[in-house]
């Protein structure tokens, strides 16, 4: 066959960006020494902020009880904490450099541009230890250089501090809910110019009357103004905790930053003191005056030390109660730093009031310290060598990723693509998807035409926009040219970013047409920034620019590196390939015709045509059209034509479920209970942070809507149970306070149900009764929302009553079996006609607890957010405990396994056609690829508990119903698992006999 030029489009495309992309595989980026430099972050400064506080404490002039060689000790360390300072430095220089864009970028990152501040740090000690093991040993021109680099330092952390802060209320706004003594941060450097001042200002540091006095009052006004700004910070921190508990385990060790400000303030109040000139002019002659000072000082500082204490002790006991759930990261060295300044000022008290035993209590705490510095420094190496820190999404680089979509410059190493073309736009972390409808015809004949009822759903699923594309290909054979014709039709619904991206996808340069539907969260393992569809179109464009024989695996390559929720087609025309498909959950929907000469691939199908049957999830599926001589072959025998690739090339990955992992089908041998401060809680709650993440931050409004409006953007179907209401609580922690979310919660009218409470009631009961208040999921619904309110008040629920007339659901039973088609069992009906009409969004709202009717609204938010998922991976089905009473955890294990296997062929994309009909799309948190294949991973006795009944809450789910209770949400933690068809009461709605495998028709 040979393509010619005869493509015709009907509307306007917008074409995505070219990429250069050579010999990218499907991997992550390399681990060498070099590709792990773009991951080393300013967070690494740490290390070296501790070793300089270390040294600055084992030194003579600090501590009261000493031996032989101590000071020398004390000058190995120091002289160590210079090699890794410098170290440090030269690496961060070397990523700066190579990494273009990368040094402005971190500084204005809110969270890797906190970490800036232990460059200061690192040099405050640096800076204060130069007195302690350099001018004993060098002479006045070192005493000299100290007063420079005391006024450097000075000018430099004042500017910094003011910058930092303006970065921080300019940049997108930060949370209550997440605010950690971190927040300090830019002002701790420096507040240190008041310890330097301290320790040059003393009698040690050699420093004229007349110098010293300026370092002395520059010293206190910033030690002043530091422990001001931490007193602010306190406030939101002390509120921070009681609102909303103690912080997750991983950010548990910051907590001891808040000991620094207090601990610094008292040593330097009391060495400022005792450095104060005795005959300055200002006090004149008198000695006295200078002694009162000192008392004055000492006692104020004695004050100060006491919240250093008390901050010491939460911590400490903060930390204790979840020590195994807190892995190595940089963190770690908040144990060291901060506690320096706590006690060297309590050595500095002891000496004061010439207390030997707080002395001792101060040596005390020095040897302490020196063990946990290492012990973190042992665990920091471990850590390094295993890739914990320093590499891609490890900790202090978890959210580099943003940085690098902000600036678009970062180019991967080796052979990489350049990630710009993952982030063209200067936003930060703002995907732009699209939910749309796909429909292509593939004709023998004549170009395929779509039904009037068809493109009618299709306008439904994308109202945004809608494009016609038409090509074909032509056969030159000798018996007579015969044509190919193809017609692909997109609907477009922008759910994310700056525009609409037209669909369908045309390369002007091959012909090539590539339909998507769906949000791609990751490519090759990277956050999209920009235009998803635009962005998986290019790197198509770039494969079929490949030769013959690399073009297929190319294209694999691209589509089997996406995660998230798509269907698509891709014609490579230069080969005369289609490609289709579905994710590997199966959670978008596409259905295939195979008729007489003719191919139809649908995101809806006809239900007047039987021979639509739903496309499976298990692979990229492939229809050479160049290579078949007569198209009809592909019906009904012929069908085979179309090969099946799997999603993962990997012979190694034959054992895999869902093609996302292996299954742990590891069982205990002895009793493990699940208890709250079990790692799994902690690990599940940033698991499903992250999935949330992607889903619901950045939404826009509705084409049309005021941007600035708070309206919510996104809504929960809402049973009140505890999957979805987990999904609610945890949005409050991403979303922006202002912005409301609602919670839309469906009851129907089944005449079989008021039948039977009609006749139970009697004639006695003559009161009013509402049938929809009385539904399982309204009462639970009702009952989870009150809990909201009241654990995150500060947020504008919305409670949306959807109550549905027998009548209505009678006028609309018709729409709903054409659009659950292929699916046709009365089941499919009584589940698909709660999500129908729930993604509706029509109701009753409700902004509290009351049942008094309010106004009637129709939800504006397009993404809706399920909590489906949740049982199958962690053992939510009652089949589960059955499975474990019959056969103990291997019975349990394999009973999991299957149910997992089985993801993508649930019925998600029967879902998907119910709910996309009304412009929404749903988005399944617990079906995020990376939250999946976590937890396949962990052993089964980490999700669920069914060895131990007595546990505070059922053993079903146990891991999600323990980080309920950790979120407050008390009472949802206990609620039982209830069918939707059965809570919201649309189970055989027309006749209490009928099966749910009846057949429809």
């Amino acid at each position: 066959m040979s393509d010619q030029d005869s493509d015709s489009t009907s509307d306007h495309r917008q074409h995505g960006p070219k990429v250069d992309n050579e010999k990218q595989d499907n991997r992550e980026p390399r681990g060498d020494i070099l590709g792990r430099l773009e991951h080393f972050t300013w967070a690494n400064y740490t290390l070296t902020m501790s070793t300089g506080g270390i040294s600055l404490l084992i030194s003579e002039s600090t501590q009261p009880n000493t031996f032989h060689g101590q000071q020398t000790i004390g000058k190995v360390v120091y002289i160590f904490d210079l090699v890794l300072f410098t170290f440090i430095t030269t690496l961060l220089i070397i990523r700066f450099i190579k990494y273009k864009g990368t040094f402005l970028a971190s500084l204005a990152h809110p969270t890797e541009g906190l970490f800036s501040a232990c460059f200061f740090l690192s040099l405050a000690s640096i800076i204060g230890s130069i007195v302690r093991y350099g001018i004993p040993n060098c002479g006045y021109w070192l005493v000299v250089v100290y007063r420079i680099l005391f006024w450097i330092y000075f000018a430099a952390t004042a500017i910094y501090a003011v910058g930092m802060y303006m970065v921080l209320f300019t940049s997108p706004k930060l949370k209550i809910d997440d605010m950690t003594p971190a927040w300090d941060l830019p002002i701790f450097p420096f507040m240190l110019s008041g310890t330097i001042a301290t320790i040059g200002a003393g009698s040690s540091g050699g420093q004229p009357a007349h110098q010293a006095m300026p370092m002395i009052v520059a010293g206190l006004t910033a030690q002043g103004l530091g422990m001001l700004v931490s007193v602010m910070m306190y406030a939101c921190y002390i509120r921070r905790m009681v609102q909303f508990g103690l912080p997750s385990p991983h950010s548990r060790p910051a907590m001891f930053i808040a000991v620094g400000p207090p601990g610094f303030t008292a040593l330097a109040i009391i060495g400022l003191a005792k450095a104060w000139p005795t005959h300055y002019n200002y006090f004149g002659d008198d000695e006295v005056t200078s002694q009162i000072l000192q008392v004055m000082a000492t006692m104020v500082a004695v004050f100060i030390w006491s919240s250093a204490f008390w901050f010491f002790c939460i911590a400490v006991a903060s930390c204790l109660i979840c020590w195994k759930a807190m892995p190595f990261s940089m963190s770690w060295y908040a144990f060291i730093f901060p506690n320096v300044g706590f006690t060297i000022a309590t050595i500095n008290i002891g000496q004061a009031f010439e207390s030997s035993a707080v002395e001792w209590v101060g040596t005390a705490m020095t040897l302490m310290l020196i063990a946990m510095y290492l012990f973190v420094l042992v665990c920091h190496v471990r850590a390094l060598i295993r890739r914990d820190v320093v590499a891609e999404g490890k900790d202090e680089d978890v959210y580099i990723n943003e940085v690098r979509h902000k600036y678009g410059k970062v180019k991967w190493t080796g052979n990489d693509v350049e990630k710009q073309a993952f982030s063209p736009q200067p936003r930060l972390l703002t995907p732009s998807g699209n939910m749309c409808g796909i429909h292509a015809v593939i004709s023998a004949s004549q170009p395929g035409e779509i039904t009037s009822d068809l493109r009618r759903c299709l306008c439904s699923r994308g109202p945004d926009h809608i494009t016609t594309h038409e090509t074909r290909l032509v056969d030159g054979a000798a018996d007579g040219a015969s044509a190919t014709h193809f017609a692909f039709t997109s609907s477009v619904l922008a759910l994310r970013g700056d525009h609409i991206a037209q669909q369908p996808f045309v390369d002007p340069e091959t012909g090539s047409v590539f339909c998507w539907n769906g949000e791609a969260w990751k490519i090759r393992h990277h956050d999209v920034s920009g235009n998803d569809g635009e962005a998986i179109a290019a790197l198509l464009s770039e494969a079929v620019s490949r030769s013959l024989e690399e073009r297929e695996a190319a294209i694999l390559q691209v589509l089997r590196s996406i995660d998230g929720p798509f269907a698509f087609t891709f014609f490579d025309k230069p080969s005369g390939k289609v490609y289709y498909g579905r994710d590997r959950l199966g959670r978008r929907s596409m259905v295939i015709r195979q008729g007489s000469q003719c191919v139809v691939l649908s995101s809806v199908a006809d239900a007047a045509d039987p021979q639509w049957r739903e496309v499976e999830a298990d692979g990229i599926h492939v229809l050479d059209v160049a290579n078949v001589h007569h198209l009809h072959h592909l019906s009904g025998e012929g069908a085979h034509m179309a090969r099946r690739l799997d999603w993962l090339d990997d012979a190694d990955a034959a054992d895999f479920v869902s093609n996302i992992g292996r299954f742990n089908a590891i069982v205990p041998a002895e009793d493990i209970r699940l208890v709250s401060d079990s790692p799994p809680v902690n690990a599940l709650r940033q698991q499903l942070m992250d999935s949330l993440r992607l889903r619901v931050l950045d939404v826009p409004s509705p084409p049309g809507a005021d941007k600035q409006d708070t309206a919510p953007k996104v809504a929960v179907l809402f049973s009140g149970g505890l999957d979805c209401t987990v999904v609610a609580r945890m949005c409050h922690d991403l979303l922006p306070v202002d912005e409301g979310i609602d919670l839309i919660n469906v009851a129907f009218e089944n005449p079989r149900v008021v039948a039977n409470v009609q006749k139970s009631r009697g004639q006695d009961e003559s009161g009013p009764f509402d049938i929809y208040e009385a539904c399982p999921d309204r009462i639970t619904g009702r009952k989870s929302f009150a809990e909201l309110q009241a654990v995150c008040p500060g947020r504008a629920w919305q409670f949306l009553a959807v109550n549905i007339p027998y009548s209505e659901y009678l006028s609309h039973k018709g729409q709903v079996i054409s659009l659950i088609y292929p699916h046709n069992t009365e089941m499919d009906l009584s589940i698909a006609s709660a999500l129908y009409f729930a993604a509706r969004g029509q109701g009753i709202a409700f902004s509290d607890a009351s049942t008094i009717a309010s106004a009637f609204y129709t939800t504006g938010a397009r993404v809706l957010l399920s909590g489906l998922g949740a049982d199958e991976l962690f053992g939510g089905y009652q089949r589960h405990a059955t499975a474990y009473q019959r056969q103990g955890y291997p019975g349990l294990v394999d009973e999991l396994k299957l149910d997992v296997s089985r993801l993508g062929k649930r019925n998600l994309g029967r879902d998907d056609r119910v709910m996309s009909h009304w412009g929404k799309e749903v988005r399944f948190p617990y079906l995020d690829e990376e939250l999946v294949r976590w937890a396949i991973k962990i052993p089964v006795w980490e999700k669920c508990d069914f060895g131990n009944l007595d546990g505070i809450v059922e053993p079903g789910k146990r891991v999600l119903r323990l980080l309920a209770l950790e979120l407050g949400m008390g009472e949802v933690a206990t609620e039982k698992k209830r069918a939707i068809q059965f809570g919201s009461r649309t189970a055989k709605m027309e006749s209490g006999k009928v099966k749910g495998t009846t057949l429809l028709s």
